[in-house]
This record gives C-alpha cells, sequence and structure tokens, in this order.
C-alpha cells in the first residue's frame, strides 16, 4: 500500500523539525563553548577531572604516590669532589616516608636533622574548619631556614607556616600561596599568591576566564614576620599598569580573546638584596625579579612603583627560579618542558647578561647524563662560585662548577626503596658553623634527631 501524501507530508514535516532542532542545539553548543556560557565550564571541568583521575588515579587510591618517579641514579651521595664542592649542609624539601617534610644532609647525605608536618595541625593552626586538600597531594614547593632552627615552609598552594627546630608550629596562615619565600630589606616575607577575581578586569579585556569558568590571577603577596597579610597585589594588573600588553598578548590569536585559566603562572619572586645592588645599575636594592612560567618571560619590577623596569622573553621556555648574581647577571632554571620526556632538548641552566639579553654561560643535560624535569627547579649560587641544582622529577639535587664545560662536583638522589626516587622542590647549601640549632636536642627527641 503506498503511502498517502498527507502521511509523508507529516514525516517529512517532523524530519525538518527534528532536523531544526538538532541544528539549533548545535549552534547553542557552539555559542556556549565559544562564549563559556553554562552548561559548558560544567562539562570542562567534568571533563578535566576525568583526565585528572585517568592520569593520577593510582595516587588517589594510596597505590602510588604521583610524588614517586622511577629511580635511574642510585642512592644517596653518588658523585662527591671533596676538593671542588662546597662544604656544608644541604637542606631540602622532599618526598620520603610518605609526606613531604623538611631534612637537613651531609655531603655524605646522612640526615642530620629533620622537620615533620602534623596536617591535622597545621591546618587547624591556618584556620581551615577541613583540610584544603587530600593529605596525598600535599607538598612542600618554596621553603627558608633560619640559623635558629625555625623553617618557612609554603604550603602547596594553600598557606604558608613557621615550624621551630623541633617541628612545633609557630604560626601558619592560609591563603593560596605557592612556589617561593623571599624577604625584604625590613624583614617583610614576599611569597607569590594566588586569586580568582569574579569577573574580567577591565583594564584587560582581552583575558577572559578558561572553558573551565575560571581565571587565576597570579599575585604578589607581603607578610610581616608574624604570617599577618599586609597587602596582595594582581600582578595581571601590574603587567596592564605598565603598558606591558604584549607579554600577555604574544600568541599567534594576538587580536582574539585569550581564554584560559592561567595566563602568567608566576613561579619566583626574589628581592635585589642592598649587597647585590651595585653589581645592577638599572636596577635598585628592592626590586623584584619575577618569573612568569606561562609567558616565558622574566621581569623585573620597581620595587616602589612596581612598573616593569626590564623584561626578556626567551630563549628559554618553562622557566623557574631566576637569581641575580654578584657579577651582575642573572641564572635561572630552563626547564624546556613537552611532556614526560625532553622533545625540545634537555633542561639547562642558564647565565644571562640582562644588558645583552646574552646567553654568557649554560649547562645542559645529555644522552650521556640526561637532566630534565618539567615541572620545578632550582638554583643557588654558593660562596665557592659553584651552583646548585634541584631537578624535582628527577629527585635529585647536583652541584655544578661554572667552568666551561661545567662539572658535576656533588650529587644526592633521593631513593624511596629500591626502584623510586621521591620529588625535591627546594635545596639550599648552609655552612655548618651557622646552624647552633644542630647540637640542642628536642623534647623527647635524641641530640641529633
Amino acid at each position: 500500500m503506498s503511502e498517502s501524501p498527507q502521511r509523508r507530508g507529516d514525516r517529512i514535516e517532523r524530519f525538518f523539525f527534528v532536523a531544526g532542532v538538532a541544528v539549533l542545539v548545535f549552534l547553542a553548543g557552539l555559542a556556549a563553548g565559544r562564549y563559556n556560557l553554562f552548561p559548558a565550564p560544567l562539562l570542562n571541568a567534568a571533563v578535566d577531572a576525568a583526565r585528572d583521575w585517568r592520569d593520577n588515579w593510582r595516587h588517589y587510591f594510596g597505590i602510588r604516590s604521583k610524588w614517586l618517579e622511577p629511580n635511574g641514579r642510585g642512592a644517596g651521595v653518588t658523585v662527591y669532589d671533596e676538593t671542588r664542592a662546597q662544604p656544608g649542609l644541604t637542606f631540602i624539601t622532599a618526598y620520603r616516608d610518605g609526606q613531604f617534610g623538611a631534612y637537613l644532609i651531609d655531603m655524605e647525605g646522612e640526615i642530620r636533622h629533620r622537620w615533620t608536618l602534623d596536617l591535622a595541625e597545621v591546618w587547624k593552626a591556618a584556620g581551615y574548619e577541613s583540610p584544603p586538600m587530600p593529605d596525598v597531594d600535599f607538598a612542600i614547593h618554596g621553603a627558608d631556614l633560619a640559623p635558629d632552627g625555625d623553617v618557612l615552609l609554603n604550603l602547596s598552594g594553600a598557606g604558608v607556616a613557621r615550624l621551630d627546630r623541633c617541628s612545633r608550629i609557630v604560626w601558619a596562615t592560609s591563603f593560596k600561596a605557592h612556589h617561593d619565600i623571599s624577604y625584604l630589606a625590613d624583614g617583610r616575607i614576599v611569597v607569590p599568591g594566588d586569586i580568582y577575581p569574579d569577573a574580567p578586569y577591565p583594564e584587560l579585556p582581552y583575558i577572559r576566564p578558561s572553558r573551565g569558568g575560571t581565571l587565576k590571577d597570579d599575585t604578589l603577596v607581603l607578610l610581616d614576620s608574624e604570617g599577618n597579610l599586609l597587602e596582595e597585589i594582581s600582578l595581571l594588573k601590574v603587567l596592564a599598569g605598565s603598558g606591558r600588553h604584549d607579554l600577555l598578548t604574544a600568541t599567534p590569536r594576538a587580536g582574539w580573546t585569550i581564554e584560559t585559566d592561567d595566563p602568567l603562572h608566576v613561579n619566583n619572586i626574589e628581592v635585589l638584596s642592598e649587597e647585590l645592588a651595585p653589581a645592577f645599575p638599572d636596577f635598585a636594592a628592592g626590586d623584584f625579579l619575577v618569573s612568569m612560567r606561562n609567558i616565558n618571560t622574566v621581569v623585573v619590577l620597581d620595587g616602589r612603583t612596581l612598573e616593569v623596569k626590564w623584561a626578556q622573553t626567551g630563549p628559554f621556555f618553562g622557566q623557574h627560579d631566576p637569581d641575580f648574581l654578584p657579577n651582575g647577571n642573572i641564572v635561572l632554571f630552563d626547564n624546556r618542558p613537552k611532556g614526560s620526556r625532553p622533545q625540545y632538548g634537555y633542561s639547562r641552566i642558564l647565565e644571562i647578561d640582562p644588558r645583552t639579553r646574552e646567553i654568557v654561560w649554560s649547562y645542559e643535560g645529555s644522552d650521556a647524563d640526561p637532566f630534565y624535569t618539567k615541572i620545578g627547579g632550582k638554583v643557588q649560587r654558593l660562596d665557592n662560585g659553584n651552583l646548585l641544582v634541584v631537578s624535582p622529577q628527577e629527585g635529585r639535587v647536583f652541584e655544578l662548577t661554572r667552568e666551561k664545560p661545567p662539572r658535576k662536583v656533588w650529587e644526592f638522589v633521593n631513593a624511596v626503596g629500591e626502584k623510586d626516587v621521591g620529588y625535591v622542590f627546594d635545596a639550599l647549601r648552609f655552612a655548618e658553623a651557622g646552624l647552633a640549632f644542630l647540637d640542642a636536642p628536642c623534647p623527647g627527641s635524641e641530640p641529633d634527631a
């Protein structure tokens, strides 16, 4: 029986209706994704969470921590040239015994002192009603050691805490601190932080929240010696106020709105000291040296006006920890990150003349001696002119001479078990004579604990 004209017309009408609805839904989805309208932020956040679980499910189920990596370098001190290495004790923050802690090790790799954290007590002292993160996610990323044994610890994006030599909490404060700790001459503490504005900044109309609906603004945070927050300064606004919109729009889509949750990713703020200031005639004591990883840029900010005095983009990328050197140059850790392996070359340590912008000295990993980490990284100039380098994912700290070619004269590998290394985020070398607290026992502990 042939289909009647009426039924055929109804079927065609239904087809075009369904097709029209499908087109409208498709266009609505495009608009929601393009302009970050509901429900796009929820869907994108769900996708991000799913990817995180795919990559880190072993970590979340307690099977294998994400702070562990396969060990291919041995254990403890693997290189030690006593005639070339700077003597002293090395302060590190590292993942050991199932949690991050702070340690003081000698040149043979023996632990001379340790600081441990009761996370529940730390969060309580900081004012949190409930933990800001699962214990398995906690890391110490940014730290300093005082001569009396007090340590200042940057608490994995959740605050800063001061512990005494016996690991007792002196104070703790809650804000989105991360990466680094430095000091002004008057004793104020300088720490990078994060804020999440509710709406885009009028002075930055081209910076919009990411597809997940968030926009992070890195900040320069000033604390007093008791941990009280004195001031928090938007670094996005600092760049805009200096007219440096070019640093934020240096992309192939410079004329388009930039949608990102992390425009800058500041990972270091260092203060130019009175001692080193004469080596930098274009800068002044109290100026800030700031590393902005996501735009591959290092800037110097005026310590009073916060205007950009100097900036350099590349030839480094994904860099960490630029430091002022006594010779008027700047040294930094050039990660060159691209996934889990060095697709664009191994990581490097670069010394750069800020006047000519040229690389005047460098150290780079090789196939014979690999050196690569996609996250983190620290460099400290030692009193003998050598450099102490932290490679977090490799779980190691090593000391380099500044000759050409550089020579490795000390190396410590943070071995965990027989097959793994634990991440190391910080390392500082101290003269043992300046750490008198080592001889003072803590209540209920052995003298060397």
